[in-house]
């Protein structure tokens, strides 16, 4: 800017106002300073590294699309796979009835109490000479063994 203060410090004022009413004259001034040149040399060099950059994202264009389509695809086997899982999922909850450990721990040993009381039950009949031998041993061995399952489980 000062390069432009002092080329025309040396005109007189009636220079001055010719150049401010010659608008050619003008223009060709402002384009023949330093600055203004920097600023179009800038503009040329920008204008050719965008030029670049476009050409170098044209030819990366194809693979992006390519890229694009492997994308789609494997949301798409996302999705079947998202939804083959909620299905099975669902298929087991209905299956297993949502049940939890705990509860199901909470039945196994309420059949096992019962069974116990069941054979309790037997052996004091069998003292009591209500049941013979034979179907005793036979009854009394498969209810313990069902019950010894229970509390193993």
């Amino acid at each position: 800017m000062s390069s432009f203060s002092n080329k025309f410090n040396g005109y007189t004022m009636t220079q001055l106002n010719e150049i401010l009413e010659d608008d050619d004259k003008l223009s060709k001034m402002v384009q023949e300073m330093d600055e203004m040149q920097e600023v179009q040399q800038s503009k040329e060099r920008t204008l050719v590294n965008n030029r670049t950059l476009a050409e170098q994202n044209l030819t990366l264009q194809p693979r992006l699309e390519r890229l694009k389509e492997q994308l789609t695809k494997r949301y798409g086997s996302l999705q079947e796979s998202f939804e083959s899982y909620q299905l099975r999922k669902s298929t087991l909850d209905h299956r297993s009835g949502n049940t939890s450990l705990d509860t199901l721990l909470a039945l196994l040993q309420a059949e096992g109490a019962k069974i116990e009381e069941e054979t309790e039950n037997m052996a004091d009949s069998f003292l009591d000479g209500d049941v013979t031998l034979d179907p005793f041993i036979d009854v009394y061995q498969s209810k313990r063994k069902l019950a010894h399952l229970r509390r193993v489980k």
